[in-house]
């Protein structure tokens, strides 16, 4: 799970930045699907914006229930994001299902007082440029975990942090 802090005055800047980077036909960069020299060029871009970046890493056990430890992953990264200021959080769209249990999860921890300051909404990643930011800078993680120094060595240039959950019980 990854979550990029923008401020609201720089996105259009930063979007004009980001869309030269579709091919024709393609509807959005996604990091999986890019070649290596693609993914570089556009971390390039993502490392020369300033901007603040938080991963979450689920170190749960694989085999428990996948939205669990999204959830888990995304209540540490709701506490950290309220705790920046942030007013509005940007998910990329799932399934209408998958995207309306997020809200209620969020809406459930707003209402045992455990976040208050910003609104959830969802848009498709082929819409918000600024989602793939989150995607390359996760696929770029995971790629120096797996010991790609090229990527590695651009991350180091990014104000990121990195915190952990086991996806509690």
């Amino acid at each position: 799970m990854c979550a990029v802090v923008v401020a609201d005055e720089g996105t259009d800047e930063i979007r004009a930045e980001l869309l030269p980077f579709l091919l024709k036909g393609q509807r959005k960069f996604h990091w999986i699907s890019e070649k290596k020299q693609r993914r570089r060029a556009f971390l390039t871009t993502i490392c020369g914006l300033n901007l603040d970046a938080i991963i979450v890493i689920d170190r749960s056990t694989p085999q428990r229930n996948e939205e669990r430890r999204r959830r888990k992953a995304l209540e540490l990264l709701y506490l950290t994001l309220e705790n920046l200021g942030v007013a509005d959080v940007v998910l990329e769209s799932r399934t209408s299902t998958q995207d309306h249990m997020d809200i209620q999860h969020i809406a459930g921890l707003k209402s045992a007082g455990l976040f208050t300051a910003f609104q959830l909404t969802h848009v498709r990643g082929g819409d918000e440029p600024l989602l793939w930011i989150s995607d390359t800078l996760l696929g770029a993680a995971n790629a120096a975990r797996n010991g790609d120094l090229a990527f590695a060595n651009a991350l180091s240039s990014v104000n990121l942090e990195i915190l952990e959950t086991t996806g509690g019980h």
